[in-house]
């Protein structure tokens, strides 16, 4: 078998082909960061439906539930070693009616969803115990996403097509 550079050529090819190796700490801290702004976001969209008890209540719950998994995340990272960088604000979606921020909430939900189980894949030989907590994530932001759908369709879109107090003084 002929050897180039001291190798096979097929080890060489497979070296090639094969992924990158997966920076856990660096995924992990950019989930860390959509969890905290996805609940800062959640909190501050519950607080526009002032006038829907229920609906509000389900976001604020979501929002909760978006922190806790924060919280979960960040302990990962302090147990790897990594430094926790705090995020910076949200999505800054605060001209726009409650009915389209909270249909935005969805699609982050949704990207979010997707990353988890990317990331869970990714990282399940070398780190079995995370790649377990992505995966709880991952089903934890699929109820989210499904419970919000939920909510927004039992809500006419005129009924929450109202701005905040503060658009209207502006």
């Amino acid at each position: 078998m002929r050897e180039m550079n001291g190798a096979p050529w097929w080890r060489r090819l497979v070296a090639a082909l094969a992924p990158p190796p997966v920076d856990v700490a660096e995924r992990l801290a950019g989930d860390y960061a959509a969890e905290i702004r996805l609940a800062h976001d959640l909190a501050e969209d519950a607080e526009t439906l002032g006038r829907y008890p229920q609906p509000r209540a389900v976001v604020l719950k979501a929002a909760g539930r978006a922190g806790e998994r924060g919280r979960r995340l960040r302990r990962a990272l302090e147990d790897l070693g990594h430094p926790v960088i705090e995020p910076g604000p949200g999505s800054g979606l605060r001209t726009t009616s409650a009915w389209e921020r909270l249909r935005a909430r969805v699609g982050e939900l949704g990207t979010m969803r997707d990353a988890y189980l990317t990331s869970a894949y990714a990282v399940e030989r070398e780190h079995p115990e995370i790649a377990t907590l992505l995966h709880d994530h991952h089903r934890a932001v699929e109820g989210d996403r499904r419970e919000l759908i939920w909510t927004l369709a039992r809500l006419a879109e005129t009924a929450v097509n109202t701005t905040s107090p503060e658009a209207v003084a502006a």
